[in-house]
């Protein structure tokens, strides 16, 4: 399956739309299934082949909602500004020990960096399902990110991530946003404050040294995000704090 049928189609969607004043979320599954039934999809992803296999493959995706679970239980929250000057949002994040444990075996965060944008991957609880999260450096912002963000840079960033122990802290939020753009387009994102499961999953032993000193990422700037299958975007949305 080619991952970049749907990868071209959200970053088309993303760069017409533009980034907005608000927070907005929207389904490629649900848009690529919309453009292929009315033979449109040659207009808006030029080139690329297997568009009917693709749309066939996820043809049974739940396309009006989502609400993320994490694979491993997020139990501290702390209140912080967003660096857009929005105040007093409330953050998630996992306890440090058990991030540590978890980072030791390889089960939490996967994580890379280039010169404008930092990526963080999360697992859900529906694998192989992954959150998976672009914020722009400090000296960035969150259009140019997107505006830079070509298919074949998007596809290299998710190659490149490697476990890391990362200590994250996430906003948490709801979208609901009605786009239009290229076909109507009506989806709900939430990021709830708890897990549906309240006990942590048992990681396992833990099976090699590791590095004990983390990597400090607090998602407090406009940043994109996206659920993952299997290198293919299901979902797509930019959070900046309204």
């Amino acid at each position: 399956m080619d991952p970049n049928i749907l990868t071209q189609l959200s970053l088309n969607i993303l760069k017409a739309f533009g980034t907005r004043n608000s927070s907005f979320v929207f389904s490629p599954v649900s848009i690529l299934l919309s453009l292929a039934s009315q033979n449109l999809t040659e207009k808006y992803i030029p080139g690329i082949s297997n568009i009917q296999e693709t749309a066939l493959k996820f043809s049974t995706q739940k396309t009006d909602s989502y609400r993320l679970d994490w694979q491993y239980q997020l139990n501290e929250f702390r209140v912080r500004e967003m660096s857009n000057g929005l105040k007093n949002l409330k953050f998630l994040k996992m306890n440090i020990k058990d991030n540590l444990l978890l980072s030791c075996d390889d089960l939490l965060a996967r994580y890379t960096i280039n010169e404008d944008i930092e990526v963080l991957e999360l697992p859900l609880s529906e694998e192989p399902e992954k959150f998976v999260a672009f914020i722009p450096r400090s000296n960035g912002n969150i259009s140019e990110l997107i505006e830079n963000l070509t298919t074949s840079k998007f596809q290299d960033l998710l190659y490149k991530l490697s476990s890391e122990f990362v200590n994250f802290e996430i906003p948490i939020f709801k979208i609901k946003s009605n786009l239009q753009y290229p076909v109507p387009n009506i989806f709900q994102f939430e990021i709830p404050d708890k897990t549906e499961e309240e006990v942590m999953r048992d990681p396992g032993f833990i099976k090699r040294p590791c590095e004990t000193i983390p990597i400090h990422l607090y998602l407090n700037r406009p940043f994109l995000f996206s659920v993952i299958v299997e290198k293919d975007p299901i979902l797509m949305g930019v959070f900046n704090g309204f």
